[in-house]
């Protein structure tokens, strides 16, 4: 870390639970004129289980938006400044280290932040863990052994409601008993890098 350079940051947005999302918001990170790029700034965190066995998430560039239906039509607006925030699912209860390496243009920079949280104890949710294939291999289950059907159907894209329509669709869904969706992400609905000069420069209305 250059001297003066404020040191980076790691700030907890939510209780960790088991096998239930937490959420980490990233500051005082080196600006970059493209944050999308991991050759010019990448953010990896190492996070150290209670087992003692290691698991590494990358951090990623976040921008928060409100959405707004108005006239049958969604518009979406901008809150906030972007930032780097950091998801990760604890699979096991007790306490985890968190240390955040950083890389600009291919070069560590500066020693890794750590920090330390606690997953309180307590039964998992019923049907939780990663998906696997099953052991007969002849279908999918639940980490916790449970087997995994999937019901459920194509959903390609909204209408002029944009997500105010998956808000309508999937609430019928789950009262049929689905489970399960297959949403597109094309150049009309949701594609993060289809429009011009794109490439590497990601839509954050659409990925939001």
């Amino acid at each position: 870390m250059a001297s003066g350079q404020t040191a980076p940051q790691i700030i907890q947005l939510n209780p960790a639970q088991l096998w239930q999302r937490v959420e980490f918001r990233l500051a005082n990170i080196p600006a970059v004129t493209n944050p999308f790029d991991p050759d010019l700034l990448r953010l990896d965190a190492t996070f150290t289980l209670p087992s003692g066995r290691t698991m590494v998430v990358p951090a990623f560039w976040y921008q928060a938006f409100q959405r707004g239906l108005s006239g049958g039509n969604e518009s979406v607006s901008a809150t906030g400044s972007p930032e780097w925030r950091l998801r990760f699912t604890p699979p096991e209860s007790g306490g985890y280290a968190l240390s955040l390496v950083i890389r600009t243009n291919g070069q560590g920079s500066g020693s890794p932040s750590v920090t330390n949280f606690m997953v309180a104890g307590g039964a998992a949710p019923a049907g939780s863990g990663y998906v696997r294939i099953a052991s007969s291999r002849q279908y999918f289950e639940t980490g916790d052994g449970q087997s995994l059907r999937l019901i459920g159907e194509n959903v390609g894209w909204p209408g002029g409601r944009g997500t105010y329509d998956y808000d309508t669709w999937f609430a019928a869904m789950q009262t049929a008993g689905e489970n399960y969706a297959r949403v597109w992400m094309c150049p009309w609905a949701f594609g993060l890098e289809t429009d011009a000069n794109s490439l590497t420069r990601y839509r954050l209305d659409r990925a939001w």
